[in-house]
């Protein structure tokens, strides 16, 4: 009794001197030293206490997943409890010899945690004068730089330690970038080297890797398993892009189709680059999307390993064409529809009186601009109201079929001519008074003309003549 509290209080002891570490609890396993045969459990103690003012649950295990760990009792422990219960470890294909087993007790739902160590010694079934169990070591060998588009060749040596012929040996190979298993023979004692070819996929990502060679020897309900050295490897990286133009011709189309790919094992990453010009980006459609800078289209390219993109550029210069042929059509149209007659009509200032004008010579001149003469011609001009038509007509001119005179628009000059033919100009000629002088100009009414082209009666409506003057 006076033991146990002993114990205790250099228990006690030891947990106060470690409540300001990283861990809220003490752990402790005991025996430390574990002897059981290859089909038993071993079985330790385990004790456990925390510093916390509430209950705590508690987890253990291994991680090494050749040992079997669980526990009797739930690991549920109380404030200032000292918590007791059975730790059962039992070996999961292992062969006969003396382990360190890493154990982990752990505060659930937290990372507080403390690791021990146990030695289990397991001895062998079988004595060993009645059979030899199985026993290998052997080597790795590779190159240090492999190349993923080639075979990668691995040399496995391999030593049979005892007199025993083994008939299936399992050979595999793992590691990020290679998984493949072999089987051999073995004969007692023998020493065997191996050759493996592996094809790693073309477009393997270029990394730092690490082989790992394990042996394994099935024995009717159970398994030897022996781990060789692994050995350090570098998949290179390569590149490999390619780039392919097609081109589609039309009528006044050029289509280019350019398919590129990244067959590396690395990203590629730049861009690609087309001779252009101001006029020609004008026409270009893209897709996708290019840049347009001076001289060239611009895409920026991304192709992870194994992908490609597809750049579609057209040159369209057919809206050219179609331009020119709208622009022919409306000249066309112009010509077609236009009015056959031009119709100018000007005056110029012949007296003044007070400073303004008093007289104005009206010049009106009818030309036949189409291929066909034009007739019954029938002139109107207006005079305003400020001003009358006087009779002085100049030699030649035609004078006028009639005048009527008008309260609102002044007076309504009227001229008759019988025909013009094609190209023909006739110039009518009058002069007006004014009433009163006019000072600083006048701006004269538009004159108009009704006439007959083939069967079709047509009209034409002058300028307005504007006439400034300063006394």
């Amino acid at each position: 009794m006076r033991k146990k509290a002993v114990l205790l209080i250099v228990f006690l002891i030891l947990l106060s001197s470690i409540a300001l570490a990283e861990d809220s609890f003490l752990a402790r396993i005991t025996p430390e030293e574990v002897v059981i045969k290859q089909d038993q459990t071993a079985e330790f103690n385990l004790t456990i206490t925390h510093t916390g003012d509430e209950p705590k649950t508690f987890e253990i295990y291994s991680t090494n997943v050749i040992w079997d760990v669980h526990v009797e009792d739930a690991m549920r422990v109380g404030p200032s409890e000292m918590f007791n219960t059975k730790l059962f470890v039992r070996p999961l294909d292992v062969n006969p010899g003396a382990y360190w087993v890493p154990l982990t007790v752990k505060l659930a739902g937290t990372n507080q945690k403390s690791e021990k160590n146990v030695l289990l010694e397991i001895e062998s079934l079988i004595p060993p004068e009645q059979s030899y169990l199985p026993a290998i070591r052997g080597e790795v060998y590779m190159e240090d730089l492999v190349d993923p588009r080639e075979e990668v060749k691995v040399r496995v040596k391999l030593i049979n330690q005892n007199k025993r012929d083994l008939k299936n040996v399992n050979i595999k190979l793992r590691s990020n970038t290679i998984n493949k298993d072999y089987t051999a023979e073995l004969g007692p004692l023998e020493t065997k080297e191996l050759k493996f070819f592996v094809k790693m996929p073309p477009l393997t990502a270029p990394q730092d890797d690490l082989l790992k060679v394990s042996i394994i020897v099935p024995e009717k309900d159970r398994a030897y398993r022996f781990d060789l050295d692994p050995i350090e490897f570098e998949v290179d990286d390569f590149f490999d892009f390619k780039e392919e133009l097609k081109t589609e011709e039309g009528f006044l189309k050029t289509t280019y189709l350019v398919t590129l790919k990244n067959n590396g094992n690395e990203p590629y990453e730049d861009v690609h680059a087309v001779k252009s010009s101001f006029f020609k980006n004008i026409f270009v459609t893209t897709v996708p999307r290019a840049r347009k800078e001076p001289g060239q289209l611009v895409w920026d390219i991304d192709l992870q390993p194994g992908e490609s993109e597809l750049i579609m550029y057209t040159f369209n210069y057919q809206p050219l064409l179609i331009i020119a042929i709208a622009l022919v059509l409306v000249t066309l149209a112009y010509i077609i529809f236009r009015s056959p007659v031009i119709l100018k009509k000007t005056a110029t200032v012949v007296a003044t009186k007070e400073g303004g004008i008093s007289e104005l010579k009206v010049l009106v001149e009818i030309v036949n601009r189409s291929r066909k003469p034009i007739k019954d011609i029938k002139l109107i001009d207006t005079v305003p109201r400020i001003a009358h038509l006087t009779q002085d007509y100049d030699v030649g001119t035609v004078k006028p079929d009639k005048v009527v005179k008008h309260e609102r628009k002044g007076t309504l000059v009227k001229w008759s001519i019988d025909a013009i033919d094609p190209g023909e100009e006739r110039v009518i000629s009058y002069k007006i008074r004014s009433k009163l002088s006019i000072l600083g100009g006048v701006t004269l009414p538009s004159a108009a003309v009704k006439f007959v082209v083939g069967k079709r009666h047509r009209t034409a409506n002058s300028n307005t003549p504007v006439i400034g003057f300063i006394g």
